[in-house]
């Protein structure tokens, strides 16, 4: 957090979480989470990627996630949430970037398919840009 800090002094920093990199519990980024929000000036935007697992391992459970991002988001209250465009495939993708727009998210990078048609439906208001997620 404070490397976070004393670059973002010197150039605009979005810091960019990969959840699950230390297993399923969370613990490493939930603190990562509270000491950006423990800080004098905390992140304006923060970009949350899910490993893709291989070798056998299982990705993040949601349910852990849905826990994270809700602890997260009391730690930083003022921060715009991004879910980035590393994470699993498939139907996990699919309630992964649901529960995002559940939670608020701000933006989500390379939707799922069906998630436009989502927007559309719940009729929240939404753009498509074809560019860095952080730009």
């Amino acid at each position: 957090a404070k490397f976070f800090q004393a670059l973002n002094e010197i150039i605009p920093t979005v810091p960019h979480l990969l959840l699950g990199r230390w297993g399923v519990n969370l613990f490493q980024e939930t603190d990562y989470v509270e000491a950006l929000g423990d800080i004098e000036k905390p992140p304006s935007r923060i970009v949350f990627l899910v490993l893709i697992p291989r070798d056998n391992m299982p990705p993040p459970v949601q349910a852990r996630l849905a826990e994270f991002f809700k602890a997260a988001r009391n730690s930083l209250p003022n921060t715009e949430f991004y879910l980035g465009c590393m994470r699993p495939a498939g139907t996990y993708r699919e309630r992964l970037d649901r529960m995002c727009i559940d939670m608020g998210f701000s933006r989500i990078v390379n939707p799922a398919r069906i998630i436009k048609e989502e927007y559309i439906r719940r009729g929240i208001p939404f753009r498509e840009t074809w560019e860095c997620c952080v730009l």
